[in-house]
C-alpha cells in the first residue's frame, strides 16, 4: 500500500516537499565542530594579522570663512570694480582655489615634502611593530638585526638635491655612522659622508648632489632610504587627501579636512593651507586696488588737460560775447546733459580698464557696452532737447557742460587715487581662519575592534558554511532504511562511534588498542553489540554454519573494531569464538589482544 501511495502522488503533482530539519543541521555543525573551530581560527588569524598590518590614517579639520564684501576703495572707484567684477567671488570658487595647485604647491615648498626619508623596516611586520613602540629612546633591535629600524626612529631633511645619474637609480641610502652618516647609492657605492647640521655636498656629471640633515635619530649602522618625490606625484597626494565643502548653503564658511599617516603631519599640511590661502587673497586684492591706482594714475594727467582746455574756451567766449544770463530751461537741461557724460566717460574708463583683462567678448565688456548704447539713445534725445535752444543759449550750454563734466570727473579720479591707496596700504583680504587644525589623539581608521568584529563574523559564517557543503557533497548512508530499501538486506545492529576507545587508547598510552568491550562494558557501543549478538542468534538458527564476515566498503569504518569486541561480546555469553584477521593488507587485530601479526592468514593461506 505504501509504494502505491507514493505512486499516486508523484502522478498527482510529484514529490512532496521536505522541510528543513534544523535539528540536523545542527547536529552536522556539532559533528564538525572541531573543523569548524580550526577553518575559523585560521581565518580569524589571518585577517589579525593584516589588520595588524594596516597604517593608521589621522585626520584634522579647519575652518574658513569667505566674507560677501568687496574693497571700499574699488566700490568709490566710480563702481568700476564692482562694473568689472560682476559681483564677489562665491564660495564655489573658493573652493576650487584651496585645492589648485597654486595654493598646494606653496604647501609643499614650505614643508620639504618632495623629500622623502623613511627608515628601512623590516619586511611585512617591521613598519607595524615601529608604530606600536612609545620609548623615548631608539627600540633595540630584534633577533640583532641593527640595520632594521624598530622604532624610536626619526630624520629630518632641509635640503637634498640629487643628480639625474643617481635620480634614475632609485632611493639613497642614508647609514647612520657614530660621528654622522653616509651616503649609499646602486649596488651599496659610498657617495658622501656628512654629519648632522652641516651642509654635506659631492661634484658628479650630471649636478652636484647636495643634503643638509636637521637632525637624525637612530643607531649608527641603521638604514634610511631617501629619494625627492615629483612634485606632481606629491600634489596628487594632497589633493587625494584633503576634502573641501562649504558648511551650509551659501553660508560662506568652508571646511577642510584632510587625511593622513601621521598625527602631526595633517597638522601642518592643514595649518600651511590655510596660510597660503589667506595671503593669496591679500594679495589678489591688493594687486586689484594696485591695478586701479596705476590705470587713474595714467588717465590724470589728461582728465586735468582736458578741464583747463573747457575752462578756456569757456573764458574766451564770455570776453567775445560778454556776460551771457542762463535760463532755468537751460540750466535744467545743463544738469541732465552734465549727468549723462559724466556717466557715459566713467563708462568709458572701466570699459578700457576692464579691457586689459578681458577679451572685448568677455561678459563684464558686453555689459559695459549695452550701457553706453543705451547712454548714447538718451544722449540723442538730449540733443534733441538742445536744438530747440537759442544759439547763444546752445553754445554757453555746450561749453559750461564740458567744464563741470571735466572737472566733476578730475575731482573724483583724484578722491579714487587717495582712496586706493589707502586700501592697498590696508588691504586684509575677505577671508579669515575661523578654526585652525587641532593635533588628533587617535586614528580615524582603520576601526580595528570594528574590523575583527567582522572578520570574526565571517569566520563563523565560512567555517559553518563549509562544514555544511561539505556535508551537503558527501553522498553516505544516513539511515539503516536506506540499504534496507535499496538492496532488500536485512539490518541487525546500529553500531554509535565509540569516543571511548580513543580516550582509553591515549589513557594507555598508545601501545595497545584496549578492548572497549572488557573495559567499559556499559557504553552504548557494546551494548548495540549485545543487540547485535542476539539478533545474529536467531539470524543464524537456520544458517548452514556458524560463520560471521564483517566487510565494509573503506578503511576505517570499524571492522576491527567491531570483530575484536563482537568476538568479546560473544565469549562471554559461552560461546567459543575463533576471530580471523582477514585484512591482509593493513590487518591490526593482534593489536586489540596484544598479539605478534606472525604467522597470520597469508602464511597459512601459502
Amino acid at each position: 500500500m505504501q509504494d502505491v501511495s507514493t505512486q499516486q502522488g508523484d502522478v498527482m503533482g510529484g514529490a512532496p516537499e521536505e522541510e528543513i530539519d534544523f535539528r540536523q543541521f545542527a547536529g552536522v555543525l556539532w559533528a564538525g565542530r572541531w573543523l569548524a573551530a580550526l577553518i575559523a581560527g585560521v581565518i580569524i588569524l589571518v585577517g589579525g594579522f593584516f589588520i595588524f598590518l594596516m597604517p593608521p590614517v589621522y585626520q584634522a579639520d579647519a575652518t574658513v570663512q569667505v566674507e560677501d564684501r568687496s574693497s571700499k576703495g574699488a566700490a568709490n572707484a566710480v563702481n568700476m570694480q564692482g562694473l568689472i567684477n560682476g559681483g564677489n567671488s562665491q564660495a564655489e570658487a573658493e573652493i576650487q582655489i584651496l585645492t589648485s595647485r597654486m595654493i598646494l604647491s606653496q604647501v609643499v615648498q614650505a614643508l620639504n615634502l618632495e623629500i622623502s626619508a623613511v627608515p628601512n623596516y623590516f619586511p611585512v611586520v617591521g613598519a607595524a611593530i615601529a608604530r606600536r613602540y612609545h620609548g623615548g629612546d631608539v627600540a633595540k633591535p630584534w633577533f640583532g638585526l641593527s640595520r632594521y629600524a624598530w622604532g624610536g626612529e626619526s630624520i629630518q631633511l632641509s635640503t637634498l638635491n640629487i643628480p639625474d645619474e643617481l635620480a634614475g637609480t632609485g632611493a639613497l641610502v642614508l647609514r647612520v655612522t657614530d660621528s654622522g652618516y653616509s651616503i649609499f647609492g646602486d649596488g651599496g657605492r659610498k657617495l658622501i659622508d656628512g654629519k648632522i647640521g652641516e651642509t654635506a655636498s659631492a661634484t658628479f656629471p650630471s649636478g652636484n648632489l647636495e643634503i643638509f640633515v636637521r637632525s637624525l635619530k637612530g643607531r649608527p649602522g641603521e638604514d634610511f632610504f631617501i629619494s625627492r618625490i615629483p612634485t606632481k606625484y606629491v600634489l596628487d597626494g594632497l589633493q587625494a587627501g584633503l576634502s573641501v565643502l562649504e558648511l551650509g548653503k551659501k553660508s560662506g564658511v568652508i571646511q577642510l579636512t584632510f587625511q593622513g599617516s601621521s598625527a602631526n603631519y595633517v597638522v601642518q599640511v592643514l595649518d600651511e593651507i590655510e596660510k597660503a590661502y589667506v595671503r593669496q587673497n591679500v594679495e589678489r586684492r591688493s594687486a586689484e586696488a594696485q591695478q586701479s591706482l596705476e590705470f587713474l594714475k595714467s588717465q590724470l594727467p589728461e582728465a586735468r588737460a582736458k578741464m583747463s582746455a573747457a575752462q578756456s574756451k569757456l573764458n574766451s567766449y564770455q570776453e567775445l560775447r560778454g556776460s551771457v544770463d542762463v535760463t532755468e530751461e537751460t540750466a535744467g537741461v545743463l544738469r541732465q546733459t552734465v549727468d549723462l557724460d559724466t556717466k557715459r566717460l566713467e563708462l568709458e574708463q572701466a570699459r578700457q580698464q576692464a579691457l586689459q583683462r578681458f577679451t572685448p567678448q568677455h561678459p563684464s565688456v558686453v555689459a559695459l557696452d549695452e550701457q553706453l548704447q543705451l547712454l548714447t539713445k538718451q544722449q540723442g534725445k538730449m540733443q534733441g532737447e538742445i536744438g530747440k535752444l537759442p544759439k547763444t543759449q546752445q553754445e554757453i550750454l555746450s561749453l559750461t557742460n564740458d567744464l563741470k563734466v571735466s572737472t566733476q570727473l578730475y575731482t573724483d579720479m583724484l578722491d579714487t587715487i587717495q582712496q586706493l591707496q589707502v586700501t592697498e596700504a590696508g588691504t586684509i583680504g575677505n577671508v579669515r581662519v575661523i578654526d585652525r587644525p587641532l593635533r588628533p589623539l587617535l586614528p580615524s581608521k582603520p576601526k580595528r575592534a570594528l574590523l575583527l568584529a567582522a572578520v570574526v563574523i565571517m569566520a563563523l559564517i565560512l567555517s559553518c558554511g563549509i562544514v555544511l557543503m561539505r556535508h551537503l557533497l558527501r553522498h553516505g548512508v544516513e539511515d539503516p532504511i536506506e540499504v534496507e530499501r535499496e538492496f532488500g538486506l536485512a539490518t541487525y545492529a546500529t553500531i554509535p562511534f565509540a569516543t571511548e576507545q580513543r580516550q582509553l587508547w591515549r589513557r594507555d598510552g598508545g601501545r595497545v588498542q584496549p578492548l572497549l568491550a572488557v573495559r567499559s562494558p556499559s557504553v552504548p557501543a557494546v551494548e548495540a553489540l549485545r543487540s547485535l549478538r542476539t539478533s545474529l542468534h536467531f539470524a543464524m538458527l537456520e544458517a548452514p554454519n556458524n560463520i560471521v564476515m564483517l566487510t565494509g566498503p573503506s578503511p576505517g569504518l570499524g571492522k576491527t573494531f567491531v570483530s575484536a569486541n563482537l568476538g568479546v561480546v560473544l565469549a562471554s555469553a559461552g560461546k567459543t569464538v575463533l576471530t580471523i584477521d582477514a585484512d591482509l593488507r593493513r590487518g591490526r587485530l593482534h593489536e586489540y589482544f596484544g598479539l605478534v601479526s606472525h604467522p597470520g592468514l597469508s602464511d597459512y593461506i601459502a
